[in-house]
């Protein structure tokens, strides 16, 4: 019973734990003290109570509460860690968390410090932005998405992960059917002016939100920039690489002769130690024989007693070369 008791009281603490870090979760809390400000949309669409409030893309606050103002306006309801220095010329934006169409409230700051916001005080139009419609661009290339085909497009895809893991026939496949799509689209006229017709609601959104789309064009272009400025050393690289690669060729082929002669010595010193293997174990069952009889030789004094009879000589052959005839002693106590 003790033992059963001791799992359900564990059992209930990790439920306990688990129940705590899933509702902070979801109720997406402010860590610290925050004050509640207002702030006036024109459009709020997908924003919801919950979502977060952004400084530079991290968490400062959460959005409270959605609400409809004198019947044309959003007013949305949110709170921000008391840390965080929002003034009267902070601009609040509206944008994208995720494809999905989840949202957060990005706070950016003005160009001039400003007076800080209270509890309470509320951000006019003059400073909201309600961001870019991403539902309106989807929907405007819904035509385009309708006429192809999910068959043409997995296959140009596998050809272009074929080509980029080197299996061979791969580019000509992946040549193939980019000419096969790019006629199939060149005859769809009809389509692309539908596509035109459903972007300019999204166009007319751009023109609306002209300061951030030219802070966008400038980013970008200080990016192709940079990219240009590097463009001379990465394909400096890519030549060096390729230098590197033909001394390496040509220093393996210099060296291919003289590997080749190593290896076919190896393979004679290995075949002649296996045809010599007994010899070399008879060597080794007698070595501890001669060893013995060195240490009886030296029992008798400090002089070596050590009489040589007979001394030959067989290197992994046949025969045995004796030294001074076949059976000739030399020694005076051999005879």
């Amino acid at each position: 019973m003790k033992t059963i008791a001791i799992k359900f009281g564990l059992f209930g603490l990790v439920s306990i734990l688990l129940f705590v870090g899933l509702y902070n979760t979801m109720t997406n809390k402010v860590n610290g003290d925050s004050k509640t400000l207002y702030a006036a949309f024109t459009n709020v669409s997908g924003l919801r109570a919950g979502d977060d409030v952004r400084i530079s893309g991290v968490k400062v606050g959460r959005v409270e509460n959605v609400t409809v103002k004198d019947n044309t306006l959003a007013k949305v309801e949110f709170t921000v860690q008391d840390s965080q220095k929002v003034s009267d010329t902070t601009r609040v934006v509206m944008r994208y968390q995720n494809l999905l169409g989840q949202k957060y409230l990005a706070l950016t700051p003005g160009a001039q410090p400003g007076t800080p916001l209270k509890d309470g005080d509320e951000i006019g139009l003059n400073r909201t932005r309600p961001g870019f419609d991403l539902t309106a661009l989807l929907n405007g290339f819904e035509p385009l998405f309708n006429v192809l085909s999910p068959k043409d497009l997995n296959t140009l895809a596998s050809n272009i992960v074929s080509v980029l893991q080197g299996e061979s026939g791969s580019v000509e496949s992946l040549l193939a059917e980019t000419g096969e799509l790019t006629s199939f689209l060149a005859d769809k006229d009809q389509v692309f002016g539908e596509v035109v017709e459903n972007l300019t609601p999204v166009v007319d959104n751009l023109a609306a939100n002209s300061d951030q789309f030219d802070t966008a064009l400038v980013e970008l272009r200080k990016l192709v920039t940079e990219l240009n400025k590097g463009s001379g050393n990465f394909f400096g690289a890519l030549d060096n690489i390729g230098t590197n690669l033909d001394s390496t060729t040509d220093l393996v082929n210099d060296l291919r002769p003289t590997i080749e002669a190593d290896i076919r010595s190896l393979r004679r010193l290995g075949a002649t130690i296996t045809r010599g293997t007994p010899v070399i174990e008879n060597a080794f069952d007698a070595l501890p024989q001669l060893v013995g009889a060195f240490v009886r030789s030296q029992s008798y004094g400090a002089n070596l007693q050590v009489y040589n009879c007979k001394f030959g000589i067989k290197l992994l052959g046949e025969n045995t070369t004796w030294v001074g005839g076949q059976n000739g002693p030399f020694s005076e106590a051999c005879r």
